[in-house]
């Protein structure tokens, strides 16, 4: 049925409230888990040009204090990368391990993006059943708010979306019912 579960995560405690279900759905089906984690793609900061500092001249020279210290410590954009996939793999890690120590097979990448976009494209790349998020929306639209990402990934995917709302995520093992 479900082979393969895609669970976005962004490290917030509301998005790993989908665990429980994630667990309990894994284990009863035997389904590989895909973690996920989407992150803003980094501009980069190069002390290879200043800005210019006026349209009128041809040579760009500092314009301020700022661009001086990023002359002093330039930082590249795959550095950036570098850094900003090391911290999200750091931050899937602990629940790649809790759905390790129940058996089941876990998966972990890290995509650089708009997140919505990128779970959709991935979710279709790797051939995912089903796509499991915890909702986040909390902007006062009372239980009808869903979060933005959450909703553009249930509108845009072409596989079924699970959606877990966190205060209702507390699923034991034993809760689910005999169907599964």
């Amino acid at each position: 049925m479900f082979k393969k579960i895609m669970v976005p995560l962004d490290g917030s405690e509301l998005a790993e409230a989908a665990l429980p279900v994630v667990e309990g759905l894994a284990t009863c089906l035997g389904s590989e888990v895909i973690l996920v984690q989407v992150v803003p793609s980094p501009r980069g900061r190069s002390a290879a040009k200043f800005r210019p500092f006026s349209p009128d001249l041809p040579v760009a020279v500092p314009r301020a204090r700022e661009d001086v210290e990023m002359a002093r410590h330039p930082i590249y954009k795959d550095q950036e990368m570098i850094s900003l996939k090391a911290k999200a793999k750091a931050s899937l890690a602990r629940a790649e391990k809790r759905l390790r120590d129940q058996g089941i097979q876990v998966k972990v990448d890290v995509l650089f993006g708009r997140p919505a976009e990128e779970i959709i494209a991935y979710a279709e790349q790797a051939a995912v059943d089903v796509i499991l998020l915890s909702t986040h929306g909390e902007s006062g639209l009372g239980p009808w708010n869903m979060g933005a990402t959450a909703e553009r990934v249930l509108r845009g995917a072409n596989v079924p979306v699970l959606l877990v709302r966190p205060a209702q995520a507390r699923v034991r093992r034993g809760d689910w019912p005999d169907l599964l």
